[in-house]
């Protein structure tokens, strides 16, 4: 890249990268920086550790995103972005948001797709494709909400990251005679499970779904279940969906239905947890 610099001097520079996509992304942040400089508007950063600091438990993290997460994400997608955080600051080592450029996103790719030592000094598994492509995707999505909510006003690094290929996996299926053995094996292990597995396999509950499944949900006159949060559950969409009775769950709620109350309920059963 041929420039001049906020000084007024030519400056030939190498875009560091035989991707077309990160050869402008890193043309654009050396030709950004420059006119920051010339004209002293940097725009808007934010410190790492004022948009989400780690804290070893018990202590929470603390930071503007986390605080925002919070009330908008579910404790599992949490957990996991957590994950990937700490992958981007020991792979960067970043102060400020601001810091990360085109050809870090290269490196945080590289990082990645290289198997690291286990506290227990064992070599850890190489990464898929399609996990990799998640964390990418997830550290794009931090730079996004930070721009969004106004923390941050530069650029997104991880804008349009150049995506590992992927290898398309077939849906897995049960068929006919695995679902019966499946429903068989669960009934011999009592009531409870015999629903669980119910809800999940003929109305497709996510498993936190399912355990907060209540029998106002089910509408057998209409023939639908209405999946519905409360005031200590919500589903990962957070929104109300109606799923259709398949008419082989119909009889299996039928006997052991009730006016209210949760369709799983192990203090009914002295079950217990399970």
């Amino acid at each position: 890249l041929d420039f001049t610099d906020a000084n007024g001097t030519r400056q030939r520079r190498s875009l560091e990268t035989d991707v077309l996509k990160d050869a402008k992304q890193r043309r654009d942040d050396i030709l950004a920086g420059t006119v920051r400089l010339k004209w002293g508007r940097r725009g808007q950063d934010c410190a790492v550790d004022d948009f989400w600091k780690l804290h070893d438990p018990p202590e929470p993290d603390t930071g503007r995103y986390i605080a925002w997460a919070r009330d908008h994400k579910t404790r599992a997608t949490l957990e996991r972005e957590r994950v990937v955080w700490a992958q981007f600051l020991e792979a960067l080592h970043p102060k400020t948001l601001g810091s990360v450029g085109a050809g870090d996103v290269e490196r945080f790719k590289q990082y990645l797709r290289t198997p690291r030592r286990t506290a227990k000094g064992e070599l850890s598994a190489v990464r898929a494709n399609k996990t990799i492509n998640d964390s990418l995707g997830r550290v794009r999505g931090f730079y996004s909400r930070a721009i969004k909510e106004g923390w941050y006003s530069r650029a997104n690094p991880f804008k349009e990251f150049s995506r590992l290929p992927e290898q398309e996996a077939l849906p897995k299926f049960l068929n006919h005679e695995q679902r019966v053995k499946l429903m068989d094996i669960a009934q011999e292990q009592g009531r409870d499970v015999y629903l669980f597995c119910a809800l999940c396999l003929y109305a497709g509950l996510r498993t936190g779904e399912a355990i907060n499944a209540r029998w106002t949900w089910i509408d057998f006159d209409q023939g639908n279940i209405i999946v519905q949060g409360s005031a200590t559950f919500s589903t990962k969409s957070k929104r109300v969906r109606s799923v259709p009775l398949h008419k082989t769950l119909r009889p299996i709620l039928e006997l052991y239905r009730e006016a209210d109350g949760y369709i799983i309920n192990p203090a009914k059963t002295d079950q217990g947890k399970w």
